[in-house]
């Protein structure tokens, strides 16, 4: 699993570079591999103490809503 060999005192360093990973799979239209790269950065941000209530953890769920609705289109354009 990706979070095997990761220590809670390095999630802040890689919240920006799985954020960044999931919006440019997102650009090319790879709605699950950016949905799990959200998903990472949720894990990430509670590892670094942030809680579900907080502001920006609330902006990634909703980003990852956003997305499951983006595959949901485009499925049905096809």
């Amino acid at each position: 699993m990706i979070y095997d060999k990761m220590l809670p005192e390095n999630a802040r360093q890689l919240l920006q570079p799985y954020s960044t990973l999931a919006n440019l799979l997102l650009a090319l239209n790879e709605y699950d591999e950016s949905i799990t790269n959200y998903s990472h950065v949720l894990w990430l941000m509670k590892e670094n103490g942030y809680t579900e209530d907080s502001f920006a953890f609330h902006e990634f769920t909703d980003r990852i809503n956003e997305v499951r609705q983006l595959k949901v289109q485009a499925a049905a354009t096809e």
